[in-house]
């Protein structure tokens, strides 16, 4: 398994690619401010078979929240 991102583990097993991420972390806010970011591949990555993958989670913070 390798981390391909904060919070983003991958693993590549014959065809089948799975992905590990802790729903518990918080990498703080997003650029904009309307979202908390959970984990992310900071762009496209290659993956070792040569496939892209480019991944966000992240969880909106409510407007009364937002600062």
């Amino acid at each position: 398994m390798s981390l391909i991102g904060p919070n983003v583990k991958a693993d590549i097993a014959g065809n089948i690619l799975t992905i590990t991420i802790d729903m518990s972390v918080d990498l703080g806010p997003s650029e904009s401010g309307k979202s908390k970011m959970c984990a992310k591949t900071e762009g496209a990555v290659t993956l070792e078979n040569g496939m892209k993958l480019n991944l966000q989670m992240y969880k909106a913070i409510p407007k009364a929240q937002r600062k």
